[in-house]
Order: structure tokens, then sequence, then C-alpha cells
């Protein structure tokens, strides 16, 4: 499932790849992908719609998108982030995490950081590749990178420590 948000609507977009069927906040949606281009044609409702897809920021984790003409900027929560909120990364109390573990089995593709940095909540810190999707995993809160204890290609197994904070 992924979250997409425009403005300050909330649709849960659920993709099951091998039958190719969609559910937008849990009601079916019709839908087929137009071959030319970027372009997608979406049937909701009895409705059609025209989308184009302009481009994504995988560390942002917005995507530019035009429906029917009209610009919208998406912002996107993956099952990652998901994840880690269930966890709780995302509460008060985790703001002192010392370490930075893998949440899952991946590649790091890309470290965002270099040891001494001062980092905010919400910032990049590494993109993880795991099952064929990129996941930006976020700083939780204010801190000093201590130690970078990955590099870029690396496989990574779950509960690895990857960075360590001062």
């Amino acid at each position: 499932m992924v979250k997409a948000k425009v403005k300050e609507e909330v649709f849960e977009i659920v993709w099951d790849a091998p039958s190719n069927k969609m559910t937008v906040n849990g009601k079916p949606c019709d839908w087929n992908m137009v071959k030319n281009g970027q372009l997608l044609h979406i049937v909701s409702n009895g409705k059609s719609y025209i989308g184009e897809w302009i481009d994504f920021h995988p560390v942002q984790q917005t995507a530019e998108v035009k429906i029917n003409g009209h610009h919208y900027i998406l912002s996107i929560e993956q099952p990652l982030d998901a994840l880690l909120k269930k966890m709780g990364f995302s509460s008060q109390s985790e703001k002192k995490v010392k370490e930075l573990k893998a949440p899952m089995p991946g590649m790091v593709l890309k470290v965002l950081v270099k040891e001494g940095d001062e980092i905010s909540k919400d910032q990049p810190l590494l993109i993880l590749e795991a099952m064929k999707m990129e996941n930006v995993i976020k700083a939780v809160g204010p801190a000093k990178v201590g130690e970078i204890k990955i590099i870029e290609g690396q496989a990574v197994e779950k509960g690895a420590i990857l960075i360590a904070f001062t």
C-alpha cells in the first residue's frame, strides 16, 4: 500500500501486480495504461481521467503529475514509512536514538550524509533498496553523525547498524 497526499487529501492506493487490480481508499478503481510515453488513463466511478507522470523525487518522496492538465505534487508514504511509524520511530522518545539500524534486509544504494554532519528530523540519511524498491531512510530527530558503518553497494541484514550518532 502507498499513501499519496494531494494538498490535505490522503489516498491509500493498493495495487496487485499479478491481477493488475487497484483500489483507492478501499474502493476498486478500473484503470489502464496508455502505451504512449508516460500517459495513464484512469477510470474511477464512471469518470475518465488522463494523467501524466512528470517526475519522481526519491529523497523528498514526492512525485509530480498532471491530471486532466492540472499540475499536482504528491507526497508519498511507502510501506517502509508506515512500518517505521508503527515501530515508533516518529515518536518524541525516539529522538535520542544512538544508532540507525536497517529496518529490513537490502542493499545500500546511496549514503546521503558524512561523518560529523549535523542532521535534523526527517533529513534523508541513505537510500536502501529492498525488494526492488528504493526506500529513503530519514533521521528520527536532530543528531550528529558519528560513524557511518556501511558503504554504498553493501548488502545489509535486518537490524544491522548503519550509522552511529553522537
